[in-house]
């Protein structure tokens, strides 16, 4: 009985040690297929939320811009005419006349330099397209002292002619006016002439 080991005393960590592996057994005994199932496949379910994040909440997102009205089309007024960069000289003026593209523009400077008093003579001018008539005065070198007198004397001598042609037509309308108010049948005082050269008998 010599030979017998003494038992040796079971210490607290033995103690521990003897109750987590009886808490394991009774957890495997407790496991039944179905648990493990679910836990299967809340872990995919963890998986694919961690490959494809919710998005954050409403008010963590940014506003959305507000929309902007798209501008109405307006019909755009008249361009007004261009004008030159430069004081242009009187050829190039009117050569600029004789061009479509140039014409409005042209047209704007030479009333811009010219005196208004002849811009009833201008206005006939451009009416009827008659450069030859402006050409003479806007010589190359010209200045506009120079243009402005010879376009006055111009202006001036075809406003003389107008009033002349004015005074005709009035004449002419009231002789035609006093033609009408001769008796009918020609009488007159030749009627009266003629009836004192009637014989006696």
């Amino acid at each position: 009985m010599m030979n017998q080991k003494p038992e040796r005393r079971r210490t607290c960590a033995d103690r521990l040690r003897a109750e987590l592996m009886t808490r394991k057994i009774h957890r495997r005994r407790r496991l039944d297929p179905a648990m493990s199932v679910a836990i299967q496949m809340l872990a995919i379910v963890s998986a694919v939320v961690r490959l494809f994040p919710v998005p954050a909440a409403a008010d963590s997102l940014p506003l959305p811009e507000p929309l902007r009205p798209v501008p109405v089309p307006v019909s755009s007024p008249e361009p007004s005419p261009r004008t030159y960069k430069h004081v242009p000289s009187w050829p190039l003026l009117m050569r600029d006349l004789a061009r479509p593209v140039a014409h409005e523009m042209a047209k704007a400077e030479v009333y811009a330099r010219l005196p208004l008093e002849c811009r009833p003579w201008l206005d006939q001018v451009f009416r009827d397209a008659d450069w030859s008539a402006l050409r003479p005065y806007a010589r190359s070198g010209a200045s506009d002292d120079e243009v402005s007198k010879g376009v006055l004397g111009a202006f001036r001598t075809w406003k003389a002619e107008q009033e002349e042609a004015a005074r005709k037509r009035k004449k002419e309308a009231a002789g035609g006016k006093a033609g009408t108010g001769s008796k009918p049948g020609g009488g007159g005082d030749d009627d009266d002439r003629d009836d004192d050269k009637v014989v006696k008998p």
